[in-house]
C-alpha cells in the first residue's frame, strides 16, 4: 500500500501460520484471507552459515509472512 492506495502485485509468498484456526487444516488450493506484513528474505549475519536468501531465490520465494491470528 502506498499513499493509502492498494496496488496489485504478483509473486510467491511463504506464509507461516501459528495455529490452524477455527477451520482446522488447510488443503492445497484453499483460498484464505489474512493480514500480515510481508518481508523480503535476508541472510542471517552468520559468516559461513546457511544462505537463506539464496535458498528462497532457488525455491521461487519472493516474500515471507507470518500469520499469528487464529481467526485469519
Amino acid at each position: 500500500m502506498e499513499n493509502g492506495m492498494i496496488e496489485p502485485v504478483e509473486g510467491h509468498a511463504r506464509l507461516t501460520i501459528a495455529s490452524p484456526g477455527p477451520g482446522g487444516k488447510l488443503s492445497y488450493g484453499d483460498i484464505i484471507r489474512f493480514k500480515t506484513n510481508l518481508k523480503i528474505p535476508t541472510d542471517f549475519k552468520n559468516p559461513g552459515g546457511f544462505k537463506f536468501k539464496r535458498y528462497c531465490m532457488a525455491n521461487n520465494i519472493d516474500v515471507l509472512g507470518f500469520i499469528d491470528d487464529p481467526k485469519w
